[in-house]
């Protein structure tokens, strides 16, 4: 059973089941939060209903429903859904034998736009292709797998071929936003104040301010501190530096302001964090 839901995915009439390949979630009455975290295997999330914000590493996504994320496999990542208190999604998660020689290209093109939004006329079509995975997983029918990897790498293509990226001018003019976000990205060591980036970039305080939340979803100071916590992250499982060392290179000036702000973010101390992912 299908039924319409606002202007965007379709909804279906999904059990709701958890399995290593195929997940489905509803949220109904409360923020939907998940910590950052990565997998092993790559992962395809579908919003069906409600809107949520994405982070994939540095970037930044606003889902609506009918879109699709991409996330390859090891890339930190997030969701949080904010004021919206409906949440319906679906994932699907594949390692790399999805992607054989012919399917190169798509991974490429995957990884590169993250982000796929396909025009409503060709969610029907999606949305077909999706219930037969779904049903597929539920079913006990010989060579099971192997019609899944199908289906699959069919979804997967048409995504590609009826993703529509943003390249209008829009896009073009917000390209300065993006240099501040990898300025921010790329200097999480040193004092970065909203001051400073207006100089350095000469803009206006409140229109950088303004635009920058405007095309993230996050302010800029909020930001600055994602990052810092984001590159925490990789020293503390993949390096032997102290807490204060890695307090210092990601810009805090106090490790247990630093501790601080890492548990409210990671809901975990560092030295537990480090503990437990390693």
């Amino acid at each position: 059973m299908i039924k319409k839901i606002n202007k965007g995915a379709k909804k279906m009439d999904y059990p709701i089941f958890s399995q290593k390949q195929f997940s489905y979630d509803k949220v109904s009455g409360k923020r939907k939060v998940s910590r950052t975290h990565k997998h092993t295997e790559h992962e395809l999330y579908y919003l069906l209903n409600g809107n949520t914000k994405y982070f994939i590493d540095k970037e930044f996504f606003h889902l609506q429903p009918g879109n699709f994320i991409f996330v390859p496999k090891g890339m930190l990542h997030r969701t949080d859904s904010e004021t919206c208190y409906f949440n319906e999604r679906l994932i699907f998660s594949f390692g790399d034998e999805i992607f054989d020689a012919t399917m190169e290209p798509i991974l490429e093109e995957l990884t590169r736009f993250k982000l796929i939004r396909i025009a409503q006329k060709h969610l029907p079509t999606t949305d077909e292709l999706v219930e037969k995975i779904s049903k597929e997983h539920r079913s006990h029918n010989p060579f099971k797998e192997q019609m899944i990897q199908s289906y699959l790498r069919t979804l997967l293509v048409r995504l590609c071929r009826y993703n529509q990226p943003d390249n209008s001018d829009t896009d073009k003019a917000n390209q300065l936003f993006y240099r501040i976000s990898d300025h921010i990205a790329d200097n999480l060591s040193s004092e970065i104040t909203l001051s400073s980036l207006s100089t350095r970039f000469s803009i206006s305080e409140s229109h950088l301010s303004r635009k920058f939340k405007s095309i993230f979803g996050i302010g800029v100071n909020e930001y600055i501190r994602y990052m810092r916590i984001q590159k925490a992250i990789k020293l503390l499982i993949g390096t032997e530096l102290s807490i204060s060392e890695i307090s210092e290179i990601c810009g805090f000036n106090d490790s247990n302001y630093f501790s601080t702000v890492f548990k409210l973010t990671m809901g975990v101390s560092p030295h537990k964090y480090r503990k437990t992912n390693r």
